[in-house]
């Protein structure tokens, strides 16, 4: 199982995990509600997540993510680490 595939599942036993008490199902259709407008099921939701394509998630990050503005923070021994990954 890729990456992708696992990251996937993650979020869908989340979701499905999540809304098991009345709790919790209600604040996520008032989060649906406040923005989609609509309440979305989690069917629904699990559903999306199984179309979302590898080159989706990439096309994403490159609009969203501006790498030269992010940080890195090591804790442990570094000294294997490749100093060049983190220029």
């Amino acid at each position: 199982m890729d990456e992708l595939q696992m990251t996937k599942e993650q979020l869908k036993t989340e979701i499905i995990l999540g809304n098991e008490s009345a709790k919790s199902r209600m604040n996520a259709n008032g989060k649906s509600m406040l923005y989609r407008g609509r309440i979305i099921s989690a069917e629904e939701l699990v559903e999306g997540i199984d179309t979302v394509t590898l080159e989706e998630v990439k096309d994403f990050a490159d609009c969203y993510l501006d790498l030269s503005k992010c940080s890195v923070s090591l804790v442990g021994n570094i000294k294997d680490v490749d100093k060049k990954i983190l220029i």
